[in-house]
């Protein structure tokens, strides 16, 4: 049987592992972490994937918990510029900037590898201050 594609395979093993080999910023992982059908398959994508918007929706709203979990720690480890590749600094300000978790936020206010991220995140929190931190 022929396939147009890895990704097309019905073996969801095939898909997982070319997944594997994929650029991270390759658009069609993206699809996959959104959209395969299969668990393990969008778990590899989303263990790859960079674009924060993504990882976030991920974490939010996979149908599966662990799924949700995983891409919950992928979002704080590219928030925290840990990962190689990750978002420009600009970009995880810009990300920061609108993120309305506060989780998040005190993860970035901890953990961030930049001075300036780390600032950001303490400003954000303490501009809340009054609200509550959960």
């Amino acid at each position: 049987m022929l396939f147009k594609s890895k990704l097309e395979h019905t073996d969801p093993d095939v898909r997982r592992q070319y997944v594997e080999e994929m650029a991270a910023d390759d658009s069609q992982l993206l699809q996959v972490a959104q959209s395969d059908p299969h668990p393990e398959v969008r778990a590899s994508a989303v263990t790859r994937i960079i674009d924060l918007q993504v990882v976030l929706q991920l974490s939010q709203k996979d149908a599966e918990e662990r799924i949700r979990n995983l891409a919950t720690a992928r979002l704080q480890s590219l928030m925290s510029g840990s990962e190689n590749p990750a978002p420009s600094l600009d970009t995880r300000l810009g990300f920061l900037d609108g993120a309305a978790d506060q989780r998040l936020i005190r993860f970035v206010a901890r953990s961030a590898r930049e001075p300036e991220l780390r600032k950001v995140a303490v400003n954000r929190l303490l501009a809340h201050q009054d609200q509550p931190l959960v």
